[in-house]
């Protein structure tokens, strides 16, 4: 984060991001907790997003009025391994209707997503970043947005918009966030069907088991297992109670604790499912398996082979996927409704 901070241009900062699998590697064989490897792994993200902020504003002048650069997913959530893509977002003061601010701030946060994509942070699939006007609002639109996503939800549309509630700070004006912040608090308490349909959402994910309790593909090839899916289902169940009881932390695992430290019933509710566990191995599971892409320049992904796991690795993920099974229909049962 020193020489991120020194650095003078954006292929210094590519330099650096080219080398950090090589410390998170160090840190795995260590006994790091994951936990604490992803939160470096974002914390060197945010190092470089502030500077890729400053060198790009070298081109663009500064900006007229105050402005907010967030990030959303895992990177909102300080959760980011080695594959993760762009997820951010661009929130400013002013009217919509000033073609002048909109213009600088389309062209900013252009620049600003180009050169991450050059550092290696890789677009977003799902256009989900600051480049896209559509991401880049005054705050007035920005909360029409979660206005109208939590007070007339499309059920469709959840899985691509839930990213959206794990937003972090990282650059410019932290008051507009923190706006933004409190304006999504008020509208999530008034409308608690909203909650009902995230719940919904976690029920979709089926097990990669077959009958006769075996591991087997989700992919099309009959040989990968996305070991994605099923952290996502722990990531969207604990975002749910962050949200119907207010809670201030991004972090799964700090919003788990919190939930769990103030209401004695949800801990009761789970307390035969190890969810911090579970999220720790598979988490583990997915960063050493990049780590090894990397090392074989293989394409850095979320694609385990099935056919490498040990019978550690096999009784483990048949233990959580009963588990979360388990979860699944206790969530059912909370918000059956």
């Amino acid at each position: 984060i020193g020489e991120i901070n020194k650095s003078k241009t954006i292929e210094q900062m590519q330099e650096v991001y080219s080398r950090q699998h090589i410390y998170i590697n160090a840190l795995l064989e260590s006994g790091t907790y994951v936990k604490n490897i992803t939160r470096i792994i974002s914390n060197i993200s945010d190092a470089i997003i502030s500077k890729t902020i400053e060198l790009s504003m070298d081109e663009t002048g500064d900006a007229p009025v105050p402005f907010a650069f967030i990030v959303m997913g895992s990177q909102g959530r300080n959760e980011l391994t080695l594959s993760s893509d762009q997820d951010n977002a661009l929130i400013y003061s002013g009217q919509e209707d000033d073609l002048n601010i909109r213009q600088y701030f389309n062209n900013l946060s252009t620049l600003v997503c180009n050169n991450l994509d050059k550092i290696g942070y890789r677009f977003c699939d799902g256009n989900m970043m600051a480049k896209n006007p559509q991401w880049c609002q005054p705050l007035s639109v920005w909360k029409q947005y979660f206005q109208s996503w939590v007070a007339n939800p499309e059920p469709q549309n959840l899985l691509e918009i839930s990213i959206f509630f794990d937003f972090r700070y990282v650059y410019g004006d932290i008051n507009i966030n923190n706006e933004l912040k409190e304006h999504t608090k008020k509208i999530v308490s008034q409308y608690p069907i909203f909650l009902n349909l995230m719940a919904g959402n976690c029920l979709h994910y089926k097990f990669p088991v077959n009958m006769f309790g075996k591991i087997v593909s989700n992919d099309a090839d009959n040989k990968h297992l996305d070991i994605k899916n099923p952290i996502m289902l722990i990531v969207g169940f604990i975002r749910i109670y962050a949200l119907k009881y207010d809670i201030e932390q991004t972090n799964s695992m700090e919003r788990l604790n919190e939930v769990y430290k103030l209401y004695s019933e949800i801990r009761q509710l789970y307390s035969n499912i190890n969810i911090m566990e579970a999220y720790e191995y598979l988490m583990m599971m997915r960063i050493r398996n990049q780590i090894d892409q990397i090392k074989l320049s293989q394409t850095v992904n979320n694609q385990i082979n099935i056919f490498d796991f040990s019978e550690k690795d096999k009784n483990e993920l048949k233990n959580i996927f009963t588990e979360l099974t388990l979860l699944q229909s206790k969530l059912s049962y909370e918000f059956k409704s």
